[in-house]
């Protein structure tokens, strides 16, 4: 149901170019990509299981969001996004800010051209 929901369903497209990858074609599926990152890493899709447990306990979260960052993305985010994210974050809990920055990550632009 994810895949309808965001346009991707496999084996939908008309031509065999496959689907489109400009903005225009797939912004208006950013929420469905979103539910999906957020549905993953809570455990709500059945089948499915994941861990954003990266680090040592007691390390600080702007490491641990780092860490994340390089497992989805392969690599860290500049710090100005991940410093952005962790401001309007303040004061949530540290499971629900890195749960939330994985879902952010597997989100992302950056995620999606992988």
């Amino acid at each position: 149901p994810y895949l309808e929901a965001m346009g991707q369903a496999p084996s939908r497209w008309p031509t065999p170019d496959g689907f489109p990858d400009h903005q225009l074609a797939w912004v208006h599926s950013l929420r469905w990509r979103w539910q999906f990152a957020a549905d993953l890493l809570q455990g709500k899709i059945p089948g499915t299981r994941t861990s954003t447990a990266l680090a040592t306990a007691g390390s600080p979260l702007p490491d641990l969001c780092r860490a994340v960052a390089r497992q989805v993305l392969g690599q860290a985010l500049p710090d100005q996004i991940t410093d952005g994210f962790l401001a309007a974050a303040a004061g949530r809990s540290q499971p629900d800010v890195l749960s939330e920055w994985a879902a952010l990550c597997l989100a992302s632009p950056r995620f999606q051209w992988r």
